[in-house]
């Protein structure tokens, strides 16, 4: 259990009452979570400008605290504006984080996919690329910019360029030799990306339909 899943309280002994390291009945050993689970209150911009100055780039820590409390709608809307700039990583990250946990709604990502062609940092892109598989309904705010990640250097953005222009597809739109092709690539990588494609558009990749 990591510590996002972990109760707010945890209780340790056994059944009758005994506690491990405590020989009196009754007096449970109460083990508190970290801090940043028990603080579930809504966040606000200061939270946010909080978080992405101590975020060094790498480590998530200060970013992962934001999300055990909702988040403000003008918490929501610093978010946003951070795309494009010096925080876009973090942004998107945060913003990954929350469409995972279905935390923002379908108008806050469509925002942030507006902004998509805007950005600068690869892991910026490829936060944006990653969502389009929770939001569809948006994904087609992507589709004019995912030229340029075709063929980028990264085989992820690669991987999940294709994946986000296969969930902007107009319904009439068939992606059987598309999503087939991917198949045939030479990527571990984009073949499973293909593979799970063709399971969320049930294409019978044996039969052909």
């Amino acid at each position: 259990m990591g510590a996002l899943d972990a109760p707010d309280e945890l209780y340790m002994g056994d059944r009758s009452g005994i506690v491990a390291g405590n020989k009196r009945p009754g007096f449970p050993l109460l083990v508190c979570a970290p801090p940043g689970l028990q603080d579930r209150r809504m966040r606000q911009p200061k939270d946010i400008a909080a978080a992405f100055e101590a975020f060094d780039g790498t480590h998530v820590d200060p970013l992962r605290g934001l999300l055990a409390g909702p988040l403000s709608p003008d918490a929501e809307g610093t978010l946003l504006a951070a795309i494009p700039g010096p925080d876009e990583v973090a942004a998107t990250w945060l913003i990954k984080a929350l469409v995972e946990k279905g935390k923002l709604g379908a108008g806050q990502v469509a925002h942030a996919f507006e902004r998509f062609g805007q950005v600068t940092e690869p892991d910026a892109a490829l936060h944006l690329l990653q969502c389009a598989q929770y939001a569809p309904q948006a994904a087609p705010l992507l589709r004019p910019h995912l030229t340029p990640y075709y063929g980028h250097a990264k085989i992820l953005l690669r991987v999940w360029a294709f994946d986000a222009y296969c969930r902007g597809a107009l319904p009439e739109e068939d992606l059987t030799d598309r999503i087939k092709q991917g198949l045939r690539m030479r990527h571990a990588s984009m073949r499973a990306r293909s593979k799970a494609l063709a399971r969320d558009f049930g294409i019978d990749l044996e039969n052909g339909k």
